[in-house]
């Protein structure tokens, strides 16, 4: 699906140097709510809307995090080779959303972005709510989509260099997935026969 070239990047990167950490903001009604909330929509109506489309299950995996956080572990484990040793998972509610408001500076955009980071052998996890530069690549991304920000370590002299990856969120992409395997193994089988 929408997270498929996350992990095809994280896959070639984890062979070109030392991932150091990663960085997503994954498409979702989520991000939608917070994009809205950020247009004077009201977060209650919009909650309310949401749980009337979708259901109250598909909405509190949504909002607690659940689901971010299960796409944060596979991508962690691609790029440090197991889930985090630790995570932090702050909710997305109406409160978080007001303490997150009052931190907004002039040229900054909230997000909710879900982090992995390793040090030493341990590999750490937080998905949370966070004002960014309005020219972060992380502050830039539609809500329906996914993106990744990749942080290597290279060389002796541990020089850093990021890798930015995008791919969206929802069923069409994930039937494009779904069908672009099925082609690969048919080829592969004609090859073989």
């Amino acid at each position: 699906g929408g997270s498929a070239p996350m992990m095809e990047a994280l896959r070639r990167e984890t062979h070109a140097g030392d991932v150091r950490a990663i960085a997503a903001v994954f498409g979702g009604e989520a991000s939608r709510i917070l994009d809205r909330c950020s247009k004077g929509f009201t977060f209650e109506e919009l909650l309310e809307s949401a749980t009337a489309e979708l259901g109250t299950m598909a909405i509190h995996e949504e909002m607690s995090g659940v689901r971010a956080a299960r796409k944060l572990c596979v991508l962690a484990r691609h790029a440090f080779g197991h889930d985090p040793d630790a995570f932090r998972v702050d909710a997305f509610d109406a409160k978080s959303l007001r303490r997150a408001r009052d931190s907004l500076t002039e040229n900054c955009t909230l997000r909710r972005v879900a982090r992995a980071w390793k040090i030493s052998h341990r590999v750490f996890g937080q998905l949370q709510m966070e004002a960014l530069d309005t020219r972060d690549p992380l502050a830039q991304v539609q809500p329906e989509w996914n993106r990744l920000v990749i942080t290597l370590r290279q060389g002796r002299e541990h020089q850093e260099r990021q890798i930015v990856v995008q791919g969206r969120d929802g069923l069409w992409p994930t039937t494009e997935a779904s069908m672009a395997d099925l082609l690969d193994v048919r080829f592969t089988h004609l090859a073989l026969s």
